[in-house]
């Protein structure tokens, strides 16, 4: 039996993926200094700061996991 073809690339998948990492991190550090000293008020700010800073690691695996055309 073939199996059948997936619509969604393996590529796809692992940019997915990534993302689905990227986000968690980012949500859950936020959440841990919300929890521990951080203001409500400064939560958005503080998830900008942390977001903005978990793209310095994450950046190159971004570049390397988008197609070459893009």
């Amino acid at each position: 039996m073939v199996p059948i073809p997936s619509a969604v690339s393996p590529r796809f998948r692992s940019v997915e993926a990534l993302v689905a990492v990227y986000l968690v991190a980012a949500f859950g550090l936020t959440g841990v200094l919300a929890s521990v000293w951080l203001p409500i008020e400064w939560a958005v700010p503080a998830l900008a700061v942390v977001s903005g800073a978990l793209l310095v690691p994450f950046w190159p695996a971004f570049r390397r996991a988008l197609p070459d055309g893009e």
